[in-house]
């Protein structure tokens, strides 16, 4: 199980430090959000490693606190890092609501503005507290999303799917949209995963 270290997160206001957020206790894998030292302390996870496969089908369990100016992005990302290649978000979105699912439309960047299928966020139907169950699947041409196992969303697009290897990435951070302020310092708090799983794609 690989992570990233040392750098700033998305929105510059965290900074990837697993030492002092990621700990392992009982089968959880527990992510403690927080402030140390004026500095907020964030953590990401690529549970298979950075080779990525084609296609597949991921599911997670887990269960967040209410952590206002805190976000998780859930991702499937190109393995060459080329977002050009397009981007599979679920869950995606601040800890303290709902959490969306949305695929990057593959090559839209060129043009310098991210389209997104669907264009419009599809939300879970729960929020902070309890365990819950999400996955993705993605095959040819589709991408859907469930929540404990019900349809939530699926994109609409074929022709904007990936069809690039990709990497699951389970990122905690600052929240980098700009109507969000980045997480006062007394906040603090836990994401716990119980399980992942990855399955291959086969036709």
């Amino acid at each position: 199980m690989r992570g990233y270290s040392g750098f700033p997160d998305t929105s510059t206001h965290g900074a990837y430090a697993p030492d002092s957020v990621l700990s392992v206790s009982d089968g959880i894998l527990r992510y403690f959000l927080h402030e140390e030292n004026g500095h907020r302390k964030v953590a990401s996870v690529v549970p298979f490693g950075y080779s990525g496969q084609l296609y597949g089908r991921y599911s997670i369990r887990f269960r967040y606190d209410s952590l206002p100016g805190y976000k998780i992005a859930f991702m499937l990302w190109p393995t060459r890092d080329q977002w050009s290649e397009g981007e599979i978000d679920w869950p995606e979105g601040q800890l303290n609501g709902p959490l969306y699912g949305v695929s990057a439309i593959r090559g839209s960047s060129a043009s310098g503005t991210v389209k997104f299928d669907p264009p419009h966020r599809i939300y879970s139907p729960t929020g902070p507290g309890d365990w819950h169950i999400a996955t993705t699947e993605w095959t040819p041409g589709k991408v859907k999303w469930f929540w404990d196992g019900a349809l939530v969303g699926q994109t609409a697009v074929p022709s904007g799917v990936p069809v690039s290897p990709m990497r699951w990435t389970l990122q905690a951070e600052t929240a980098d949209e700009a109507s969000v302020a980045y997480p006062a310092q007394s906040i603090s708090g836990q994401l716990e995963v119980d399980w992942v799983v990855q399955y291959a794609y086969a036709p």
